[in-house]
């Protein structure tokens, strides 16, 4: 029989013997550091039952759009391909079974005709039938295929990602050239405003339409509240036709109202996404300029662990975002590291040249040891080398215990500025105490602008402009105030505190405008009440030192070669993995997440996750000696985040260091690297 060589020098390599040997009965896997690591898996039976390994699959779509991928509402016809490395089989029978209720086995059966030893065959027709539903969300799927034959029977998986938009609005611009141009919503003025759309999901969206709901009916007058947009492909943004969403708040208004609005984006296909923003009725002349939510990642320039998603609540950092569920932070999945030098997120260039009085407002969770051991800072620059701090933590430690708004003037360098930056910073730090460091969420840039904005067109979209508005009916609910800023305030002054109580919820979220079991308020009752000015005072824990944190030395760093793309301008998958610490204690939430970018290149690969421990190496998820791992379909530009192990360390287990996982993308022969190769070290004890 041929060998079948497996290309897995992440692991191999790190063994330089002239050889090793590790029985796995039928078969036996040969360690040989003489062929570059490469492993050679022979029988050692000539006489055994038959074993199907997947060797791929091809999709037919029977209710779709033609792209030959899987996508939400779709009905597709499933033909699956089967490798026999063991002995004949005969009277093949096959059953179909999917790990999500989104997909719908219409026909879960087939069958495969005799399949010979080293042969390949496929299913027979019809196949299987499976059904993706409506709701769907753009994920990745896995399909397992239970085999039964005269001779033996087994079970082979494969993956499938399933395609759907992600509509988020992008771009928000609030013109008032009607009014006082401030680029603000004043009492009594009427303004509109133009969203972009940026689809970041997996498929292209067409037949988009976004419609506002307003909850407060009575301060918020609309005038035009659907806006229509073209397809928008992969990966590419959108603004829409027309003047956009045109209102007007009411003179009446009280000064500082806060007004939560939903945008319902629904397009072909049952497609449905809700999304939100907050309007402020404000005379203040310093307006919201500039504002992301994060409700998609802005792509700033990030070092280190910094990075962009839903912060998982290890170690004193929040569990969500503020406003959704994203947020920028550093390390997600638990503390910053010791002995790290500085570590920055940086943010633009951002076009203040019409501002003035600029301020940097956002959201903060913060934890950091006092200084001098460890360091965590804001600065601002206007050319992207010179940097002014504007806010650095002081001489006492600090544990945010919920979302904090800060505010900082940053005028003196970003006023009439064409380029302006902006960078948080975590580190140095020193070899002992660690927190969860900075986790920001809704950021944005307030200022007076010194240039008007031009003249909104009203005419509704696709309709004539009627003599006498008459507002669009919608769900009418109390506004939920929230703090607004004085103009022109300045940086914060921050006082210690005794220590505050431990980690408290995220307050409530506020009334949904889409939700169908809205209480609206009587008609024509005024209940808004103005959102109170605050001054911000931000909470210091003062703390004595904990014990020092048992950090491993690093790890060294992996190196493969990724894969070469087969024709100019394509791009191979790569694949990123993180755990939640690098020493775990009892209690200490364990947290590894497999992150996969698929590349430009459609294909199918096998998802490889090894633990090795003193040599010894178990191939996820069986947790054998055996290799293998998760059959998984890529497709172009889709991006996917899978949490593989999720759990709390058990108490009395020992004590262990340099622990590693590996992981890399396989093509499903397990024969060739499909992206780069990733380790990860950790350990454990009391």
């Amino acid at each position: 029989m041929k060998p079948l060589r497996y290309t897995l020098d992440m692991i191999w390599r790190v063994s330089q013997a002239a050889a090793a040997v590790l029985a796995v009965a039928p078969l036996f896997i040969a360690v040989t550091a003489a062929t570059g690591g490469q492993m050679s898996l022979m029988p050692r039976d000539p006489l055994l039952p038959p074993q199907l390994l997947y060797a791929g699959h091809e999709l037919e779509e029977l209710e779709g759009n033609g792209d030959g991928r899987i996508d939400y509402g779709e009905t597709v016809r499933i033909l699956v391909r089967a490798h026999n490395r063991g002995g004949g089989a005969t009277e093949v029978a096959a059953q179909l079974s999917v790990d999500t209720s989104q997909v719908d086995l219409l026909d879960p059966t087939a069958e495969f005709p005799e399949i010979d030893p080293e042969s390949f065959a496929e299913t027979l027709f019809p196949h299987f039938t499976v059904r993706i539903l409506d709701t769907a969300p753009a994920s990745a799927v896995s399909f397992t295929v239970s085999w039964t034959a005269r001779e033996g029977s087994g079970q082979f998986s494969f993956g499938e990602t399933i395609s759907r938009p992600d509509l988020p609005w992008e771009e928000m611009t609030l013109r008032d050239g009607g009014g006082d141009s401030d680029g603000a919503l004043d009492p009594g003025e009427r303004v509109s405003i133009r969203i972009r759309l940026r689809n970041t999901g997996t498929s292209a969206a067409t037949g988009v339409v976004a419609r506002l709901v307003s909850t407060a009916p009575d301060w918020l007058r609309v005038f035009d509240d659907t806006i229509g947009y073209e397809d928008i492909p992969v990966g590419l943004s959108m603004e829409h036709h027309g003047p956009g969403l045109v209102f007007e708040a009411d003179p009446e208004t009280p000064e500082g109202t806060e007004i939560l609005c939903g945008l319902r984006i629904t397009a072909d296909r049952g497609f449905r996404q809700d999304q939100y923003f907050r309007l402020t009725v404000t005379r203040d002349p310093i307006a919201r300029q500039q504002h992301w939510p994060l409700n998609t990642d802005p792509g700033w320039t990030r070092q280190g662990s910094w990075s962009f998603g839903r912060p998982v609540g290890s170690c004193g950092d929040p569990s969500a975002g503020q406003a959704g569920i994203n947020a920028y932070g550093y390390n997600l999945f638990g503390c910053y590291f010791n002995y790290m030098s500085p570590r920055h997120l940086t943010a633009g260039p951002i076009d203040c040249s019409e501002f003035k009085h600029t301020q940097l407002r956002f959201l903060r969770w913060l934890g950091v040891e006092a200084q001098p051991w460890d360091r965590a800072a804001v600065a601002v620059s206007n050319d992207g080398w010179r940097w002014s701090e504007v806010w650095t933590n002081g001489e006492w430690s600090l544990q945010d215990t919920s979302w904090i708004a800060v505010s900082y003037d940053i005028a003196a360098v970003a006023d009439g500025q064409s380029h302006v930056f902006l960078r948080w910073t975590i580190g140095p730090t020193d070899g002992s105490v660690t927190y969860g460091g900075w986790n920001i969420d809704e950021i944005a840039v307030w200022a007076e602008r010194t240039a008007a904005w031009p003249r909104p067109t009203v005419t509704p979209f696709g309709t004539a402009a009627p003599e006498t508005p008459t507002p669009t009916v919608t769900p009418s609910l109390t506004p939920t105030p929230r703090p607004t800023y004085p103009p022109g305030t300045k940086t914060p002054t921050e006082t210690p505190v005794k220590p505050t109580p431990p980690l408290t919820p995220a307050p409530s979220p506020s009334p949904d405008p889409l939700s169908p079991t809205a209480t609206p308020t009587a008609a024509g009752s005024r209940t808004p009440t103005p959102s109170p000015t605050v001054t911000e005072t931000i909470a210091l824990t003062a703390t004595t030192a904990p014990p020092p944190t048992i950090t491993p030395a690093p790890p060294p760093t992996a190196t493969a070669s990724v894969p070469s793309p087969t024709a100019a301008g394509e791009r191979a998958a790569e694949i990123d993995i993180d755990l939640s610490r690098r020493y775990f204690r009892p209690g200490d939430h364990f947290v590894l997440v497999f992150r996969i970018d698929a590349g430009t290149v459609r294909q199918h690969v096998t998802r490889v996750l090894i633990l090795e421990i003193d040599g010894q190496y178990w191939f996820h998820p069986a947790w054998t000696h055996t290799p293998g791992g998760v059959n998984l379909s890529l497709t172009p530009g889709a991006t996917m985040t899978q949490t593989l192990l999720d759990f709390f360390w058990p108490s009395n287990a020992g004590s262990l260091r340099d622990i590693r996982f590996w992981a890399a993308l396989l093509d499903h022969t397990l024969i060739e690297l499909a992206s780069n190769v990733e380790m990860e070290s950790f350990g454990y004890g009391p």
